[in-house]
């Protein structure tokens, strides 16, 4: 069993009075500016893409008061991620992995601002787990309902980032335990019907392979009429591995 556990807003109006998600042009440049990178130029030309993509990093921010769920995908060159590199550690010389991690923290940065902005507005935010690095061929073709797309490439010395925004409706819904998937975000905690006080689970976790059996294991034990509340996953999220 499955039932909306808030009534799914007007797509286009749910999303349109996001006023942080239009002002993101803004958000990160100030957020580059504060690592020291300097100052950038955004564009959406594609002209002025990176030269390559070598590191991709995709991000969730999710708004539950507002039916919202936003992806985000930071893009950029090898070079470029030296740099950063180098802005942040002084060392020139950096394993993909340290190139990796730091384009990771760049997206944490930009999540952060954004989630003050949010919380600026009177928005609440889930953020429900780390930036993760994924291949960049995996970031094409979205599908799946109406979404906002916004695309800028930030150009500074030596560096150029490209972030890509998907946002789109996801209205939280109660189901069952044993109807749940993959990459949800939970609303609540689970916990066992006889004792709520032990929770298996933290509210605003998304489920992996891992605990989606540890929940789906408890479904037996559970009153037929019990449902949670979840958070649909956005096509891209569902690409993770979620080991």
């Amino acid at each position: 069993m499955q039932t909306p556990a808030t009534p799914p807003a007007a797509n286009s109006q749910s999303l349109a009075d996001l006023r942080p998600i239009f002002e993101l042009e803004k958000i990160v440049a100030k957020v580059l500016d504060e690592m020291g990178l300097g100052t950038a130029v955004a564009s959406t030309d594609v002209r002025d893409q990176p030269p390559s993509v070598d590191l991709s990093v995709l991000h969730f921010l999710i708004l539950p008061q507002r039916s919202a769920w936003l992806d985000f995908m930071l893009e950029t060159d090898r070079t470029s991620a030296l740099k950063i590199y180098e802005t942040f550690s002084g060392s020139t010389e950096a394993s993909d992995a340290d190139l990796e991690d730091v384009l990771r923290e760049t997206m944490n940065l930009i999540h952060g601002s954004l989630k003050v902005a949010f919380k600026g507005a009177g928005v609440d935010v889930i953020i429900p787990l780390v930036p993760q690095s994924i291949a960049s061929e995996k970031l094409t073709g979205t599908p799946g309902g109406f979404s906002l797309q916004s695309r800028h490439v930030f150009n500074l010395e030596g560096v150029t980032l490209r972030l890509t925004m998907i946002a789109r409706v996801s209205p939280i819904t109660r189901k069952q335990l044993k109807n749940f998937r993959l990459a949800e975000v939970l609303v609540e905690p689970i916990a066992p019907s006889e004792n709520d006080q032990l929770v298996i689970v933290k509210k605003h976790t998304m489920l992996n392979k891992r605990l989606l059996e540890k929940v789906q294991n408890m479904a037996d034990y559970e009153p037929d009429a019990k449902t949670h509340a979840v958070i649909e996953p956005s096509p891209l999220a569902e690409l993770l591995p979620n080991e």
